[in-house]
């Protein structure tokens, strides 16, 4: 009975699509090839937009709000990487048919049996056997590129929906600690975290585990897993949907669970190679602990090195790595993050209260005040010797 229903469920939607539709439909490879040529080239642009957007945050913010910031720029450079290796690999595929395709053009038949090859009728029959028709093929290879193209669309949305919701989280959780009381954001958003984490495990538990026969799963299951793929998907609800649907519905729950598993184990290792690094930055002690380390000096360290254009100062840097003069002028950024540490050691810097001050004096004031703490903050050490 089951299968009736899906057969006539078929057959009437494959009658209500009209037929520019069906056309489109069957030359969908042009759409995806131009796609997956714009979708390489702007991946592999946007690490460097990532780069730059990173590291305009750097000296605006403090730690702790940098501290969160990781997560959300694990997720963008997740999507990055993705983008860029899944396209190239849906591209390689898309060429690798059209190979096919010119090959069944000048013989369609594909692997012929023939007497006049050398091998024997008997070999070539299991040889055609197991390989096919090479129209069949064809026609599998464009199924297959079509599938990973729509999956990696989906795949995309989502994880960029996910980015967003911890972005707002972070953001909600600092105006809880600025406005109301420190730290009680923080505990909200951990609860908040947990609470999803355990939605999920609900979810799955009532509508693939051991509890999705049950009355209570008869009853709310579509509705609570409905509620959390809205609330988590608000941007994309019906495309990542629809792909997730389609995908889970004709695959079997193995596969699904080992494809998702092999795209986050993969996507995660890699993105943390190529750019734990520049998400390290935004721990201060990982981003100084960097920037001593002799061996990952490099020409952002020297003025001389620097294009006034392009790059931007955010490491202590001196002018040169000859230097000819009798001093060295070092250049220490002052950064949001540093604030706490420097109170600490040097307290909080006020205008003298008996003068009456231009505000450039107050500046000149200040800016020696910072001069002097940062004799206290900072070390220079020059083969070994430490200068002040």
């Amino acid at each position: 009975m089951d299968q009736q229903i899906s057969n006539n469920i078929d057959n009437q939607n494959s009658s209500n699509k009209p037929q520019w539709l069906k056309e489109l439909e069957a030359q969908s490879w042009q759409a995806e090839l131009i796609a997956s040529g714009l979708a390489i080239y702007g991946s592999i642009a946007m690490g460097d937009y990532l780069n730059s957007f990173l590291e305009t945050l750097l000296p605006l913010f403090s730690d702790s709000i940098l501290n969160k910031l990781k997560y959300v720029f694990i997720y963008l450079f997740m999507v990055q990487v993705f983008l860029v290796l899944s396209f190239i690999g849906h591209l390689t595929l898309r060429i690798l048919w059209a190979g096919f395709l010119g090959l069944s053009s000048v013989f369609p038949d594909g692997i012929k049996i023939s007497e006049n090859s050398g091998y024997t009728l008997s070999f070539l029959q299991k040889v055609q056997k197991e390989f096919g028709d090479l129209a069949t093929y064809s026609l599998k290879l464009d199924d297959y590129c079509s599938i990973i193209f729509s999956i990696l669309c989906s795949m995309v949305l989502a994880i960029l929906n996910i980015a967003l919701w911890v972005l707002i989280s972070i953001i909600l959780s600092e105006l809880i600690n600025h406005f109301i009381l420190p730290g009680l954001g923080d505990i909200i958003m951990y609860i908040f975290i947990v609470l999803l984490f355990l939605c999920t495990i609900l979810v799955y538990l009532i509508t693939n585990g051991s509890f999705k026969t049950s009355e209570f799963a008869e009853k709310y299951a579509y509705k609570i897993s409905k509620s959390l793929s809205k609330a988590m998907y608000f941007l994309a609800y019906r495309p990542v949907n629809y792909v997730t649907w389609v995908s889970r519905t004709n695959m079997s729950g193995k596969q699904f669970v080992f494809a998702s598993f092999a795209f986050i184990l993969t996507t995660s290792l890699i993105a943390g190679f190529w750019y734990g690094e520049h998400i390290n930055s935004l721990d201060s002690r990982s981003y100084y602990y960097m920037n001593y380390l002799p061996s990952r000096t490099n020409h952002l360290n020297y003025l001389d090195q620097i294009d006034d254009n392009e790059d931007r100062l955010l490491r202590p840097a001196i002018q040169s790595r000859e230097i000819s003069d009798k001093y060295i002028k070092l250049f220490i950024p002052k950064y949001k993050r540093d604030a706490s540490f420097k109170i600490e050691l040097c307290g909080e810097w006020e205008a003298p209260k008996d003068k009456d001050l231009e505000r450039f004096e107050k500046r000149k004031l200040e800016e020696q005040f910072d001069v002097d703490c940062a004799q206290k903050y900072f070390q220079i050490a020059i083969d070994g010797a430490v200068y002040p």
